[in-house]
């Protein structure tokens, strides 16, 4: 009796969306572009124990800048102000620099959720392209500095280098 409730409660956690939650039951998680867009990819368990399904979320429909912060916001245009090269996923958490100075965050398991298998916020469903696993990701996670940033730093370096 204990396991059939067990059960019970393990199908219902993973259909529940309220709170996110969704890398609990996704790998593979990651950016891509769609069609110019920053969107969150990852291969996500179902309910039914079917091969995890891959799905892309545009996160336009999930996050606005505003304020100077990255926030959930249903449909947040959150391309407006942080664009794609500046964009990059550590773990869950997106990392912007948003037009700004210093860089911006958000994680994204807070707000996003498996729905039996495709990632979800608010009443927006991920798109399931058929070519989904094969799109490049981008950044692999990384954190790039902005130009001018990296020019500093390398300034920074060579004259340090150079005193030594």
């Amino acid at each position: 009796m204990n396991l059939h409730f067990l059960i019970i409660v393990s199908i219902l956690a993973l259909r529940s969306n309220a709170g996110g939650g969704y890398a609990a039951n996704c790998n593979n998680i990651s950016l891509v572009d769609t069609n110019g867009h920053t969107g969150l990819r990852a291969q996500c368990a179902s309910t039914t124990g079917t091969d995890p399904q891959c799905s892309i979320l545009d996160l336009n429909a999930c996050y606005t800048y505003d304020n100077h912060d990255i926030t959930p916001h249903e449909q947040g245009n959150f391309n407006n102000r942080c664009r794609l090269p500046t964009v990059h996923l550590d773990g869950t958490t997106i990392r912007s620099y948003c037009g700004t100075k210093f860089p911006k965050h958000v994680d994204t398991n807070e707000l996003v959720v498996n729905d039996n298998g495709t990632l979800k916020c608010f009443e927006t469903v991920a798109i399931t392209p058929p070519d989904c696993a094969s799109q490049p990701q981008l950044g692999r996670g990384s954190r790039r500095l902005p130009p001018i940033t990296a020019i500093l730093f390398l300034s920074i370096a060579f004259i340090l280098g150079i005193r030594m």
